[in-house]
């Protein structure tokens, strides 16, 4: 009998560990998360907002202010992207990001995860100036 208490105790004592790791990488990467996130350019955050609002002036649905990580992954910082994920009109086309500030290699990933990627706005509403929705 004490063996099956000592062995559950034990098992305990492991869950209890494993717990306390568990709970020290998630408030790790939130406290990575929130350095990112104070560390956010402004004017970049200003151009995408304002860009989101042309959208909606042109008739298409907002996309969201969200990092992008084509790799599920974080970056070691990370820049606030404008993501249509269903595509402008919800379904209309493709799913698209304007990142901008992102390196090639980035870029790439979030190409290699089918969306289609703008890294300037200029180019953005070249390419939203072509679609129609019915």
């Amino acid at each position: 009998m004490s063996d099956l208490i000592n062995g559950a105790h034990s098992n305990d004592d492991e869950r209890m560990a494993q717990y306390k790791k568990d709970m020290a990488s998630a408030e790790a990467a939130l406290n990575k998360l929130q350095d990112a996130i104070d560390n956010i350019d402004e004017a970049q955050l200003d151009q995408l907002k304002s860009l989101n609002n042309w959208v909606a002036e042109q008739g298409f649905c907002q996309g969201a202010l969200e990092p992008l990580f084509p790799q599920n992954e974080p970056p070691q910082g990370f820049d606030i992207d404008l993501v249509w994920r269903e595509g402008l009109g919800n379904g209309h086309s493709q799913p698209l990001a304007v990142l901008l500030n992102r390196d090639d290699a980035f870029l790439s990933s979030a190409i290699d995860t089918g969306f289609l990627c703008f890294s300037s706005v200029e180019d953005f509403q070249d390419y939203s100036s072509c679609i129609v929705i019915d």
